[in-house]
């Protein structure tokens, strides 16, 4: 069954959100937290090994997946970089069976993106005079580094 597009979220049940992530190899533990966010939807989700991660779920039909792969280029630079910023994972494709850096999945008519939960330490690195001049552009490209940055406190 497809995301309905007339409600945005309706078919995005707490099953699917972990059948998500089991289908990129994850392994959720059932434990969701709904996360701020104004456009798409976000959680963090408990592992059965480790810490948790947070996952976004985008908004069917507001961005291309061009337009979000970009996005997650550019918050890979910024931790490249230095820059405080949570990029991305990258998984395995299925159909081609090896890791190509897909960051941008899909599910159930889905296009979700998981990340590392950002430390405590980490969000108190992030000040505006290291943030000061950075263009509009670059502005606007912060929405992911922006959610994965707020995500815990």
């Amino acid at each position: 069954m497809g995301a309905d597009t007339t409600v945005p979220y309706a078919g995005l049940s707490p099953e699917r959100i972990l059948e998500a992530l089991e289908s990129v190899g994850l392994q959720p533990d059932g434990r969701l937290l709904a996360l701020n966010s104004y456009e798409n939807r976000v959680y963090q989700v408990g592992m059965e090994e480790g810490a948790p991660l947070v996952a976004k779920f985008y908004r069917p039909g507001r961005w291309t997946r061009e337009a979000i792969l970009e996005e997650h280029r550019f918050v890979q630079q910024l931790a490249d970089a230095e820059i405080p910023a949570v990029p991305p994972l990258a998984f395995v494709n299925a159909s081609a069976g090896k890791s190509n850096g897909d960051t941008l999945p899909e599910y159930g008519g889905f296009a979700f993106a998981v990340s590392r939960v950002a430390p405590v330490a980490f969000l108190r690195s992030i000040s505006p005079i290291r943030c000061n001049g950075w263009g509009a552009s670059s502005a606007a490209s912060m929405r992911w580094a922006h959610l994965s940055l707020t995500s815990i406190a």
